[in-house]
């Protein structure tokens, strides 16, 4: 089965505690996660941590965050309903490690500074689809 993916960047200014700035460094897709052509980069804007975002049945939405300092987040994805099929799917790291499945949220803490990104897409063993709008939410907190 094919999938598409949707690559949504997003770049955060944490600059309560500096973990995350604006950078001019905003290259294309990671390796392994398809191609730009066509898809919207959407950026956090004058520092904001909230973003509405859309989201499509049978893809997968890519988060980029760039981090310039260790320290502890918390990253949401909120939706009108509570039983929208919707997870943070997996976190990947500078080093090229990956971690997850998880949930609607996820607190991590950065070790490294570097580009990490995050997928977002339906939990399929549950099997409904979802295919609406969505909040990510990226707070600074203490570990």
């Amino acid at each position: 089965m094919h999938k598409f993916l949707s690559i949504i960047g997003l770049m955060t200014l944490c600059s309560v505690q500096n973990a995350c700035r604006p950078t001019a460094d905003r290259r294309g897709t990671p390796e392994g996660t398809g191609s730009q052509n066509g898809a919207e980069k959407i950026y956090f804007d004058n520092g904001q941590l909230v973003k509405q975002m859309k989201f499509s049945s049978g893809h997968t939405d890519t988060l980029y965050i760039n981090v310039h300092a260790a320290d502890s987040v918390r990253i949401t994805i909120k939706t009108a309903s509570d039983t929208a099929n919707i997870r943070i799917s997996q976190l990947f790291c500078p080093d090229g490690s990956a971690d997850g499945p998880y949930g609607r949220e996820l607190k991590y803490r950065f070790r490294d500074s570097g580009r990490y990104y995050m997928t977002v897409n339906e939990n399929k063993m549950i099997g409904n689809t979802y295919t609406g709008s969505y909040t990510a939410e990226i707070a600074v907190i203490n570990p």
